[in-house]
C-alpha cells in the first residue's frame, strides 16, 4: 500500500488488530519487518458485512482484503489513534523501539479468509518482491 491515493484499488494479506461492531471498521496490520513503521489499514467493511465470516473478522485472523483507497472519514480519526497508541505500547512491551504507524483507510469490496499463513515464508516472500522493485 505504498504511495496510496484516494480511490485507487488496493490488495492486501493482514491480521485483524481490532474489529470495532458499532462502526463495522476493521483494523489490520502486520508488524513487519519491525524495525520499520507498521501499515495499518482502516478497513469499512459495510459492504461485504453479509458474505462475512464471523471467524474472519477475529483478532488473529488473517484475511484478504480488495477495496478502494478512501479518505480518512471523521468517524475513523479517533480509532486510528487509539490503534497507532496500541503499536507504540506493544513496541515498547518487547523493548523495540517503534516509528508512528502509516494508515490507509480501505472500503472493502471483497474480504476472505487468507487461510492457515506460513508466516515466516509470506514474510519471506515480501522481501524476494521488495527486491526485485528496489
Amino acid at each position: 500500500m505504498k504511495h496510496a491515493i484516494s480511490g485507487s484499488l488496493a490488495e492486501t494479506v493482514r491480521s485483524v488488530e481490532k474489529y470495532d461492531i458499532a462502526s463495522g471498521v476493521l483494523t489490520l496490520g502486520h508488524h513487519y519487518p519491525s524495525s520499520s513503521a507498521t501499515t495499518l489499514a482502516q478497513v469499512d467493511i459495510d459492504l461485504v458485512m453479509e458474505t462475512s465470516s464471523r471467524l474472519d473478522l477475529e483478532v488473529g485472523a488473517w484475511i484478504n482484503v480488495i477495496g478502494y483507497l478512501t479518505a480518512t472519514p471523521p468517524q475513523m480519526t479517533s480509532t486510528l489513534r487509539r490503534a497507532a497508541t496500541e503499536v507504540r505500547t506493544q513496541a515498547r512491551r518487547k523493548g523495540e523501539r517503534s516509528a508512528d504507524p502509516r494508515t490507509v483507510s480501505v472500503q472493502a469490496v471483497m474480504l476472505w479468509s487468507a487461510g492457515a499463513i506460513k508466516l515466516d515464508e509470506y514474510e519471506r516472500s515480501l522481501e524476494l518482491r521488495k527486491q526485485a522493485n528496489g
